[in-house]
């Protein structure tokens, strides 16, 4: 497991996530034209996933926007139950130094 990286995951999305047995995990950069984020962002507003969770870095970028579910991070965890996958929206580009 990688040193610095905590996972915080709701009450609500954990009992989602113990309801399946096997999940699907999507997940683009933010890399030339923005395109990963965009396409990641896209499928959750479509499938109407639910926010479950944050990932936390000890190098969390300064990072500050509001979407129509509330405050946004750099790194979000979705849930979409019905098909079985996990959405992790990368808003801005990880760092490593």
């Amino acid at each position: 497991m990688a040193r610095g990286i905590r996972v915080s995951v709701s009450e609500e999305g954990a009992k989602l996530l113990r309801s399946r047995g096997s999940w699907t995990l999507v997940t683009g950069f933010p890399g030339f034209g923005y395109v990963g984020t965009i396409a990641v962002r896209y499928l959750v507003k479509k499938l109407n996933a639910v926010k479950v969770g944050n990932v936390f870095t000890r190098y969390m970028p300064d990072f500050t926007a509001l979407d129509d579910y509330g405050m946004v991070t750099p790194f979000e965890i979705f849930v979409h139950p019905d098909s079985g996958t996990i959405y992790l929206l990368n808003n801005v580009i990880p760092y490593t130094p």
